[in-house]
């Protein structure tokens, strides 16, 4: 979670630069020194991007060599990169990512990839349209996938008032073997977008689940207002903020009723948005994302996410101010959960910097 978070949390980089900055802080209880060093190039015409990052820490008196001995860490150089066609008709995101979400969120919503203690996952999300298709595709790790996801929406009109879409989901590592797929039907009048969808999950266990959902959003100046519910028989859509903690979870059959309530808001540059879902058998979830890209001199972005019932708390945060010109000062912070021990782990580095 710490060093995703400003990535692609709409950050602002200029058409090239460089920065180095060197930290110290805590990580799991210990104490830490790092050093990071990042490059950036943005087209002129916006078409293509990409932003490269070597950060080295040191534990106590010792380099941590486990950041440098698999591909998750090579690959994780790539901070992001983006391709994009003027006209809208393809968009490619690659590099880490704070949260994925395929398409309405109907299988996959706002997964937080950097939930686990030191993951370094490096995913993609692809987007092409035509005049009446809309096609697509993520992964949260090209390396050791956990959601890989697809979509394909039919639309009818140039004004978007009907549209039909299929999403596919799967997690290919899972010891169950879970692959989920949706089928939607969404209207739009005006400000407000009704959607009817219904989907299943089947798994190698030959357990399996269905459900039926209904959802409006309306929109009103900044603000957008999302209220949904959903009918299970088996299990609920899989794939939320917390599922590379709750995975296990996923295999627990329950029926019941569910739903959930979102609000985004955007104002004064910063986006806020947050959400509530409950789920029969797994608890309710919530998570809560806020981004302020280039408030004055201020860099600010942050998530939270939690499950009530099974204890389960997420969180970082990154904040970076301008003292000068070229330097900087900036502070991170994230809770995680050690995969080893199964437990909450803190750490927070303080940072001096220096870009051009």
């Amino acid at each position: 979670m710490i060093g995703a978070l400003l990535v692609s949390g709409g950050v602002a980089h200029a058409d090239a630069g460089a920065e180095v900055s060197i930290g110290g802080g805590v990580h799991a209880g210990e104490a830490t020194s790092a050093f990071d060093a990042r490059a950036s190039w943005e087209h002129s015409d916006g078409g293509a991007a990409i932003g490269l990052g070597v950060r080295v820490r040191a534990i106590g008196d010792a380099i941590v060599t486990r950041d440098w001995d698999d591909a998750h860490d090579w690959l994780a150089i790539v901070r992001y990169l983006a391709l994009r066609r003027d006209d809208g008709s393809f968009e490619l995101a690659a590099g880490v990512q704070p949260i994925v979400t395929l398409g309405d969120g109907a299988l996959a919503e706002r997964v937080i990839p950097a939930v686990i203690l030191d993951r370094r996952a490096t995913g993609a999300h692809v987007r092409a349209r035509t005049r009446a298709w809309r096609f697509d595709a993520v992964i949260d790790d090209v390396v050791a996938p956990e959601v890989i996801g697809t979509r394909a929406q039919w639309i009818r009109d140039d004004d978007e008032r009907a549209s039909v879409a299929i999403d596919l989901a799967s997690d290919p590592l899972a010891r169950f073997g879970a692959t989920s797929v949706s089928a939607a039907l969404t209207t739009r009048d005006r400000n407000v977008i009704d959607r009817i969808e219904a989907g299943a999950r089947i798994e190698t266990t030959a357990d399996a689940g269905v459900w039926i959902a209904a959802t409006t959003a309306a929109a009103w100046s900044d603000a957008r207002f999302v209220l949904r519910g959903e009918a299970t028989l088996g299990a609920p859509p899989p794939f939320g903020p917390l599922y590379a903690l709750e995975r296990d979870l996923m295999k627990v059959p329950e029926h019941g009723l569910g739903g959930a309530v979102r609000l985004d808001l955007d104002a004064l540059g910063v986006h806020v948005d947050g959400s509530m879902r409950a789920r029969p058998a797994q608890g309710a979830i919530f998570d809560a994302r806020v981004a302020a890209p280039a408030y004055r001199d201020v860099q600010l972005a942050a998530i939270v996410a939690g499950n009530p019932s099974h204890h389960l708390y997420v969180g970082g945060g990154e904040l970076r101010v301008r003292a000068s010109t070229n330097a900087f000062v900036g502070i991170e912070a994230a809770r995680q959960i050690d995969d080893a021990s199964a437990r909450a782990a803190w750490q927070a580095t303080a940072w001096l910097g220096y870009g051009i």
